[in-house]
């Protein structure tokens, strides 16, 4: 989850936040039994959904200038971005 988070934040990209952490675990759950669609949730649920929460991010930037308020004062109103992480 982590990893997911911090390639958001570097990136700001919701694309490379499946990309990067996915490919750098796929090995990681084979090894240990996990079934892959596991790891597609927990990136989905850690990587593409905070990344609306991120200002210099491509959505967070597309939310801010739509709905003309700033990324992180609509956070307490983003549910899933900020509970979905920790429904696991």
């Amino acid at each position: 989850m982590g990893s997911s988070i911090g390639v958001a934040l570097a990136t700001g990209t919701s694309y490379l936040t499946i990309l990067i952490p996915g490919e750098g675990f796929r090995q990681v759950y084979a090894e240990h039994g996990l079934e892959l669609k596991n790891l597609s949730r927990t990136l989905e649920d850690s990587g593409t959904v905070m990344v609306s929460l991120i200002p210099w991010s491509e959505a967070g930037m597309y939310i801010s200038t739509t709905l003309g308020v700033a990324t992180l004062s609509r956070a307490p109103y983003a549910f899933s971005a900020t509970w979905g992480p920790c429904s696991r």
